[in-house]
């Protein structure tokens, strides 16, 4: 994760003061996101990462920064699966074990090596949790995979004014109009 990413990251936790974040791909991201949830004072961090691994260490060092009550990893592996009629290697996740309403879905997985729209599904997955007042924050936005998933998004979710932020590896900030 890029300096300017994690800038972004933290100015809209500590604007928004999001109740809920669901992020996918779990980190740097996932401390910096539990540190500005302790300082609001408010809220929790839902991490999914497909590597056990990766997790495991994110899980450890949130543990030593002693943040674990801010957040939580999940680890969720990618298989194929269906949606809209369509094949998508996607997180295996229950939606009932994520929170019911999401104020922030920062989006840094899963990796676009696996797939160049693997992230397109970041938004239809979760679109009925995001709460009126929802943010959606996309990593590597310069990246030719995200900018077709950005477009694709703003046609089928045309309420969402979409901001670039152009840094080191670009990021999409979406927001609901009004």
């Amino acid at each position: 994760m890029s300096p300017d990413f994690v800038k972004i990251l933290i100015s809209l936790m500590l604007e928004l003061k999001p109740a809920s974040v669901v992020e996918l791909g779990s980190g740097v991201s996932t401390i910096v996101g539990a540190y500005c949830l302790e300082k609001n004072g408010i809220g929790g961090l839902f991490s999914i990462d497909h590597d056990i691994d990766f997790s495991q260490v994110t899980r450890r060092n949130l543990e030593l920064h002693g943040l674990k009550s801010f957040a939580k990893v999940h680890c969720c592996p990618l298989e194929k699966q269906i949606f809209s009629g369509q094949d998508h290697l996607w997180y295996k996740i229950d939606l009932n074990s994520v929170p019911s309403s999401i104020d922030l879905l920062v989006v840094d997985g899963p990796p676009a090596a696996l797939d160049k729209n693997i992230r397109y599904l970041s938004v239809p997955f979760f679109f009925e949790r995001l709460s009126p007042r929802a943010v959606v924050l996309l990593d590597d936005a310069a990246r030719p995979g995200e900018k077709e998933i950005v477009d694709r998004w703003i046609v089928e979710y045309p309420f969402f004014e979409m901001e670039y932020v152009d840094k080191e590896k670009c990021a999409v900030i979406l927001r609901r109009k009004g």
